[in-house]
C-alpha cells in the first residue's frame, strides 16, 4: 500500500513537472516568435544607423564639404558669443582616449573642436584635413587670467609683462566631421 501511495505520488510530481516544462517551452517559443517580429523592425533602424556609419570619412552628422570657410575666418563670423559654422582645416592633435575632441590649426595657435556625445572620430588624424560643422563659442579671456595661464605655463617674465590686451577663446561643438 506504501509502496503504491508512494509511486501514484511520484507519478504526480512528473505530471506537474511536465506541466511546468510544457509552459517553460511555450514561452520561449512565444519569445523567440516576438523576437524574430523585432528583427526585423530592427533592420530597418539598423539600416537607416548604417547609412550613416559607411558614409565615407564621415563621422557624427552626414555633411558636406560644401561653402566650408578656412579657420583664420572663424572670428570674422561672430556677431554674437556664438554662430553656426562650417569649417575646414589641419588637425593638429586628437584625444587618444576615445577620440572625442580634435584640435584645428589657427594661424600660429589651435582651436579646440568638441564632438557631440553620439560620435568620435579616429585617433590617427593628426596632419589630415578635416571638414567640419557645428556651433562655435567664443568668450573674452581677460588680462589677469590670461597672466595667470602663463605663470603656471612657466612663461618668461617678460612674455607675462607682454600680455597687455584681453583676448577671445574660441570652441566649436561639431555635430558632423569629414576627415580626409
Amino acid at each position: 500500500m506504501l509502496k503504491m501511495l508512494l509511486l501514484t505520488q511520484e507519478s504526480d510530481n512528473l505530471m506537474l513537472n511536465s506541466s511546468k516544462l510544457l509552459v517553460l517551452l511555450s514561452m520561449i517559443v512565444l519569445v523567440v516568435l516576438s523576437s524574430c517580429e523585432n528583427t526585423s523592425q530592427n533592420k530597418a533602424v539598423d539600416k537607416s544607423t548604417e547609412a550613416i556609419a559607411t558614409a565615407p570619412n564621415n563621422y557624427g552628422a552626414i555633411i558636406t564639404k560644401d561653402n566650408a570657410k578656412e579657420m583664420i575666418v572663424l572670428p570674422s563670423l561672430f556677431t554674437t558669443d556664438t554662430v553656426q559654422v562650417k569649417m575646414t582645416g589641419k588637425v593638429m592633435e586628437v584625444c587618444q582616449h576615445s577620440g572625442c575632441w580634435l584640435t584645428v590649426a589657427y594661424g600660429d595657435e589651435e582651436i579646440m573642436v568638441n564632438m557631440k556625445d553620439e560620435f568620435s572620430v579616429p585617433k590617427n588624424i593628426s596632419g589630415k584635413t578635416v571638414w567640419f560643422e557645428g556651433i562655435a563659442y567664443r568668450e573674452l579671456v581677460d588680462v589677469e587670467t590670461l597672466k595667470k595661464i602663463a605663470t603656471e605655463s612657466r612663461k618668461t617674465q617678460a612674455e607675462i609683462d607682454a600680455i597687455t590686451q584681453p583676448v577671445y577663446d574660441y570652441t566649436i561643438i561639431a555635430n558632423g566631421v569629414i576627415v580626409e
